[in-house]
C-alpha cells in the first residue's frame, strides 16, 4: 500500500494501492460494525469500490479527490 487517506469523521477511508505491472488503484472503503456475537461488534472497514488504474499514485489521489467530496473536506 502506497498510502491510505481516512475521512475526518472516521467513517470512510481510500487506501492507494500499486500492482505488480507497476500501475496505481485507489479502494474505497466504508466503516461498518459485525454484529456477529463471537466477534463483540468491532469496526472493520468494507470495501466498496475499486477505482480504474493510474500511471502515478499523485494521478490516482487526484481523481479520489475530484469524485470523493470527504476527500475535499
Amino acid at each position: 500500500m502506497v498510502k491510505t487517506i481516512t475521512s475526518r469523521d472516521g467513517k470512510h477511508r481510500i487506501d492507494i494501492d500499486r500492482s505488480e505491472a507497476g500501475l496505481y488503484r485507489y479502494v474505497t472503503f466504508d466503516d461498518r460494525y459485525r454484529t456477529d456475537d463471537d466477534f463483540h461488534n468491532p469496526p472493520y472497514w468494507a470495501i466498496e469500490g475499486f477505482s480504474g488504474l493510474y500511471e502515478t499514485a499523485e494521478a490516482a489521489e487526484a481523481d479520489a479527490r475530484a469524485e470523493f467530496a470527504w476527500l475535499r473536506d
